[in-house]
């Protein structure tokens, strides 16, 4: 109490001597302020806080000591000792500036003190002494019946019960807020209150709810009348990060980072460091997720700077818990280790509970790999009972999962299904609460049932092997085929078999994006599962490829939307780093593509094709030895295989896959595909009546238009932020997306003469078929045969049109139908993925001779979401979609060869694609069409 007592000392003095006497020592004590104030401006704490006590005590020590600013230089001591991290002096400097104005009756002024106190408090993790603080701070606003700041003390008090992890506390005290905020009127502060409520619900999982309030609060911010436009603009940025970090919670990292980038904009227009600091580190998050670990590290680098700058120690240690995966994925486990351990003093230090548990996490990650599973599972534990005192279910399935995972590699295998199975159970009901975001959420914690398979085959279950797979798999599409998003019955290992004959297998792939991946075989007597390694394929496969297809494969990265050469535009449908394994995937696709030995491709960057049938057939052995010579023996003898592919299995052809004898896979089986075996039970339980009409095509559409915008070499994100904005608005309103389609270099269609003679000949072979050509062929005709009715009435579809496969974007993915200069009755001629869903389609066969038809984006778990799944969701019991763009008069002879063998021997369509390939191989319709180039595209998936 020195100063007091100075205080009081100068007080009598005043009494003693007259005014004009005590001018001297008011110019010292303000040189004093001046100076401390000059070094605050510096970031000097500390010497700017002994300045202002030196103030202080000459001020005291005058005469006549000036009440105001005696107690101005305690404030702003104590302020840089806040700043500089010395907690306990600033509270002290604190508390005597709260008695002094006490004892002078100044009560105004004490809750803004209390609450710095209370910040104190906070920084030292000393939690329940901030609430305190701030009640005493709420009591003195509610006397002098100062309502809106009482609200602000309820949103402090509801702040440090969130920090705490008392989430159900920190609703009540936002609660209490917000509803004084409504009635007095006060917009920004509601949409403050409103942001707050959303941050506790996305802690507790429950991001449905919490991206509600963040969308009431931009609704509230921006009709906000209490605040000045700056203020509006840098709370945008706050509501843009959170939301940015729901997607994020999604596995939406590209939609996330989108979110965050106007934030970033927002805060460096008005210099908010602290915020950009914040914002950079959630796109350094996203980067992570998405494996483009420089530019997450870039990231990193600058907001530690920013932070060390403002002395945000809490912020770095949460840096530092970030940065710890990092270095993890990059095999520096010590600088892992280290990261996590200065993250975990620091938190432990300022009480921070939930990034305490991600610090001893990370520990036991650590740990996990170098084998040491007794400390890691200690570690894991310890993060698992914080994370259950907090209640946080997205945590607390986590921490499940990190001991399964402990026990999956210290193989106990028992253990492990137990964890990762109550795990699970938190997560499907999370994924429940992701609402238009369950297929992203899915993927973004498909590890969890990636061990779980693993758990069940080490342990011999194929039973839970299949359990697992099918509970991961293409649910979202199952669910919209059966019309309900619960109580999704998964068949049974026994209900599989019984439902095979004796002359069927199936195999199911999962787990193929890990180091070892999982192929299970199944015939109606025998089951078989194998875990296989890919690092020797990887090894083999590398050997064998050739620098004019790498050079062919490294132009395909990324979606290409302005390519001139169609064949450039075959593997851009992938974006980011694809993995090793991806990008073998990948060149034999390539190697399909350059196998034509009599020039009908004409790639300019590959001069000798002499040899590509061969290479090919060489990458083709190589990949039958992976994916099909396990369990051979299984499905040997059998003639139908239903396969269940993983990843970017879905983009590989099987039945181009070559045995040692030279035989393609296609030559043994008729292989027909599925995205999971609860699709095939949905798609079986149709029941359609027969007294449909035989077939409805269409074909030779008209494509007069050409666009006269002419793309650059490449769009900008900044144009296609600005696309997607604008997309989304306009798929609202189902309005034309023409201007969409040009901006991206994706208006311009040649036309297609060898359609219409494909309709045609395929009209001459199906009795009794209807064909719609040429003009008619538009999209709004579809859209009239579906609204009437009609569109049911016919057991086959089939579309001679261009295809359009959009991954970034997939609301772009469509079916070329007619385009004209203008466009008629408000129809643009893109019949979209989500126009598609909303036919009203009851066919047996949908026929999608477009080029790459059955590409798309992969969703982990999901699969390939594209035209596929659309037409399945619509209708469809079966279609047959192609991988890769193929010649126009070798596709015409492919499909009305495939008619013809259903017409005349009256077989299934997918025994009939089966033969027909044969008859490409054979030659039967000319050898310059036995290449798989042109047989091998057209796969058929469905029943």
């Amino acid at each position: 109490m020195r100063f007091e007592k100075l205080f009081f000392t100068g007080l009598m003095l005043l009494f003693l001597f007259p005014a004009n006497s005590f001018a001297q020592s008011h110019d010292m004590a303000d040189k004093y302020h001046s100076q401390g104030l000059s070094l605050q401006a510096q970031n000097r704490y500390l010497e700017a806080a002994r300045m202002y006590e030196k103030s202080a005590e000459v001020e005291a020590a005058s005469p006549n000591p000036r009440v105001g600013n005696f107690i101005q230089q305690f404030v702003q001591a104590g302020d840089c000792y806040k700043s500089a991290m010395q907690y306990d002096k600033a509270i002290s400097l604190f508390n005597q500036a709260v008695e002094l104005y006490r004892k002078l009756n100044t009560h105004s002024i004490v809750p803004m003190l209390l609450d710095l106190v209370s910040e104190c408090y906070q920084k030292k993790g000393q939690l329940d002494k901030a609430i305190e603080y701030y009640q005493q701070s709420m009591e003195i606003h509610s006397k002098l019946n100062q309502e809106a700041d009482v609200a602000i003390s309820l949103n402090n008090i509801g702040k440090v019960y969130y920090s705490r992890g008392d989430y159900d506390k920190a609703i009540e005290y936002y609660n209490l807020a917000l509803a004084i905020e409504i009635r007095l009127g006060r917009e920004a502060k509601e949409a403050m209150t409103l942001n707050n409520i959303g941050q506790v619900y996305y802690s507790r999982g429950e991001y449905d709810k919490a991206l509600t309030y963040y969308r009431q609060a931009q609704d509230k911010n921006f009709i906000a009348k209490d605040q000045k436009k700056h203020e509006r603009e840098i709370f945008s940025a706050i509501l843009y990060n959170n939301i940015g970090k729901i997607f994020n919670a999604f596995g939406a990292y590209d939609v996330a980072i989108r979110y965050s980038n106007l934030a970033l904009n927002i805060n460096r227009e008005f210099g908010a460091e602290a915020e950009i600091a914040v914002t950079l580190c959630n796109i350094g998050e996203n980067y992570i997720a998405l494996g483009e670990h420089i530019k997450a590290v870039e990231c990193y680098k600058q907001a530690i700077e920013i932070d060390l700058k403002l002395g945000k120690e809490a912020e770095i240690a949460s840096i530092f818990n970030t940065i710890g995966p990092i270095w993890i994925s990059t095999g520096e486990y010590d600088m892992a280790l280290e990261c996590y351990r200065q993250a975990l003093e620091v938190n432990r230090k300022l009480g921070r509970q939930a990034d305490i548990a991600i610090s001893l996490s990370g520990i036991g990650t650590i740990y996990c790999l170098r084998g040491q599973y007794e400390k890691s599972l200690e570690y894991f534990q310890k993060a698992l009972e914080i994370n259950n005192k907090l209640g946080s279910k997205p945590a607390i399935a986590n921490s499940l999962s990190n001991i399964g995972w402990v026990y999956v590699s210290s193989k106990q295998y028992s253990k492990a299904i137990q964890f990762l199975h109550n795990s699970i159970d938190i997560k499907e009901k999370l994924r429940n609460t992701s609402a238009h975001n369950k297929r992203d959420y899915l993927a973004s914690q498909l590890y969890t049932y990636q061990l779980l398979v693993s758990a069940y085959q080490k342990n011999n279950n194929p039973q839970g092997v299949l359990q697992s797979i099918e509970q991961s798999r293409a649910r979202l599409l199952s669910e919209r085929i059966a019309g309900r998003d619960f109580d999704i019955e998964i068949p049974s290992l026994d209900d599989v078999q019984k439902g095979l004959g004796h002359d069927e297998a199936v195999l199911i792939f999962s787990n193929i994006d890990l180091d070892n991946f999982v192929v299970m075989a199944i015939t109606n007597s025998v089951v078989s599962m194998k875990e296989i390694h890919k690092e020797g394929f990887l090894a083999k496969v590398k050997s064998q490829y050739q620098e004019p297809t790498l050079n062919m494969l490294d132009k395909q990265r990324g979606l290409i939307l302005n390519t001139k050469k169609k064949e450039d535009q075959l593997l851009a449908k992938s974006t980011g780093n694809s993995s090793e394994f991806e990008k073998a995937i990948n060149y034999y696709r390539m190697s399909i593509v350059l196998s034509p030995k009599n020039g009908q491709r004409k790639l300019d960057a590959v001069e000798n094709r002499s040899g590509n049938l061969a290479h090919c057939h060489e990458i083709s052995r190589t990949l039958y030895a992976l994916l099909i010579k396990p369990v051979e023996d299984t499905i040997s003898g059998r003639k139908k295989l239903l396969i269940v592919p993983d990843g970017v299995l879905a983009f590989l052809p099987f039945e181009a896959l070559v045995d040692v004898q030279d035989k393609y896979l296609v030559e043994k089986y008729s292989v027909q595909y599925i995205q999971s075996m609860t699709i095939a039970r949905r798609l079986n339980e149709r029941q359609y009546r027969n007294d449909r009409k035989p077939m409805l095509a269409f074909g030779g559409a008209v494509y007069e238009y050409a666009s006269s915008y002419v793309p650059g070499t490449s769009l900008t994100s900044a144009d296609l932020d600005l696309l997607n904005k604008q997309l989304k608005a306009f798929l609202d309103k189902t309005a034309s997306l023409r201007s969409f389609y040009e901006m991206s270099g994706m208006a311009n269609w040649d036309q297609l003469p060898g359609t219409m003679s494909e309709v045609e000949n395929i009209s001459l072979i199906v009795s009794d078929s209807e064909a719609i050509t040429g003009a008619e062929a538009t999209e709004n005709k579809v859209k009239q045969l579906s609204e009437s009715g009609k569109l049911a009435d016919y057991k086959i579809m089939h579309f001679a049109t261009h295809g359009l496969v959009v991954p970034d974007n997939s609301n772009l993915s469509a079916l070329i139908l007619s385009q004209f200069n203008e466009e008629k009755d408000g129809e643009d001629g893109f019949l979209r993925m989500n126009e598609i869903v909303d036919l009203d389609i009851k066919a047996d066969f949908v026929n999608l001779s477009a080029c790459e038809t059955g590409l798309g984006k992969i969703y982990g778990g999901e699969g390939v979401v594209g035209l596929t799944q659309s037409f399945l969701i619509a209708g469809a019991n079966g279609l047959s979609v192609s991988l890769w763009q193929v010649a126009d008069d070798s596709t015409s002879k492919f499909m009305t060869e495939l008619y013809k063998k259903v017409q005349e021997k009256n077989i299934p369509y997918r025994q009939a694609i089966a033969e027909t390939k044969r008859g490409f191989i054979e030659g039967e319709y000319g050898d310059k069409w036995k290449s798989p180039y042109y047989w091998a595209p057209f796969v058929y998936y469905g029943n």
